[in-house]
């Protein structure tokens, strides 16, 4: 159990981190998508690996269009 009112351990400051914490930025950095655009607004999308596509849902992905190797994520 953490103990809130006097934290010593890791665990526990960073679990009061966590929730104190609120940077309006976090809800961009966190999402895989939203995170590309802000890095591209920075000037850095040369960094950024090629993006082939964004879907709702599996049933919207053709696959036929895409390399033989590449990775999938959620976000």
């Amino acid at each position: 159990m953490c103990n809130f009112r006097r934290p010593t351990t890791w665990t526990e400051k960073l679990q009061l981190y966590k929730m104190l914490y609120r940077n309006p930025l976090l809800g961009t950095c966190v999402d895989k998508y939203m995170v590309r655009e802000y890095i591209t607004k920075k000037g850095l999308a040369d960094n950024l690996v090629k993006l082939y596509g964004v879907y709702g849902n599996a049933n919207e992905i053709d696959f036929e269009t895409l390399p033989n190797q590449f990775i999938l994520k959620t976000t």
